[in-house]
């Protein structure tokens, strides 16, 4: 059994880091593993210095959407909400996640990396043991007053409640439970007295299909050691070929600590602060295009 793994790496930053995380899934020696990569206007200068490099790869499926070439950005068509100056990636998942012809389908951000593939076994086994999960993932978000700075525009000045969210930078559904008439996308009602709730990307499916009797399983905190999630990278302004490989080994020495020495990961923290604060206040900005 092959399982699949679909990735967007989008713009003109995405790649530095993805480059990291699609070279991590060599990692992976127990199971058949494809990776669908989805080029989201990755500019033409990186994609002659890294597409090249990925296909080598034998896991590697690439779509190059070259046509992105010779067009600024995609148009909103209808869609009030986008991060960035490109496809939001529910409408690429609403779209191409349909097409995969697998028992299951994994999510992965472009800017998650693999640090032990005991993750990725662990999930195809519980989904295997189960037919009654949707999915498998390490993080769980539960909701509440939104205090995020990134809210949409409709309804960035009311109080907006969140909904659950199952972690979907690193996740495997089961594919026949997915409900593909439900979009994957960013969505929010609003209510009275200047309030409103937000299902954040994944939440609306994943919830709606919990309340029809699925569930999720989400694993214990080891899990989250083993894959390292850099969060936002598409957004950044700082990061590049010049620094990449000094901010990979930071956040990764801040995320596992050295040596297991206890708390060393404080000091990397701060290490991450001082040298890349502008990288930090760039993945919590809202970049959106009139």
């Amino acid at each position: 059994m092959q399982v699949p793994f679909f990735m967007i790496v989008t713009g003109d930053r995405d790649a530095y880091i993805a480059d990291y995380c699609i070279k991590s899934f060599s990692l992976i020696k127990n199971i058949d593993i494809k990776l669908i990569i989805y080029s989201n206007y990755v500019s033409t200068k990186l994609k002659k210095m890294y597409f090249p490099i990925w296909i080598k790869y034998p896991y590697v499926q690439l779509i190059s959407n070259d046509h992105h070439d010779d067009e600024k950005y995609v148009k909103t068509d209808n869609i009030n909400y986008q991060e960035g100056r490109f496809d939001i990636p529910g409408k690429i998942w609403d779209k191409e996640l349909k097409k995969i012809d697998s028992e299951f389908i994994g999510i992965v951000d472009a800017d998650c990396e693999i640090l032990n593939p005991n993750t990725v076994y662990d999930y195809v086994k519980i989904l295997q043991s189960n037919n009654n999960l949707l999915a498998v993932t390490s993080h769980f978000f539960k909701g509440g007053i939104s205090k995020s700075s990134k809210l949409p525009p409709p309804i960035k000045d009311l109080q907006v409640t969140e909904q659950p969210q199952y972690g979907h930078f690193f996740i495997i559904y089961r594919k026949k439970n997915i409900d593909f008439n439900i979009s994957t996308q960013i969505r929010w009602e609003i209510k009275e007295n200047n309030t409103a709730i937000l299902w954040d990307t994944h939440s609306y499916l994943q919830n709606t299909l919990i309340n029809k009797g699925l569930k999720i399983k989400v694993l214990n905190k080891k899990y989250s050691k083993q894959i390292i999630h850099y969060g936002g990278f598409a957004k950044n302004t700082v990061l590049n070929e010049n620094n990449i490989v000094f901010y990979r080994r930071i956040r990764i020495l801040r995320h596992v600590g050295f040596l297991n020495i206890p708390f060393s990961n404080i000091l990397f923290k701060i290490i991450h602060k001082f040298f890349f604060n502008k990288s930090i206040k760039d993945r919590n900005q809202l970049h959106q295009e009139k």
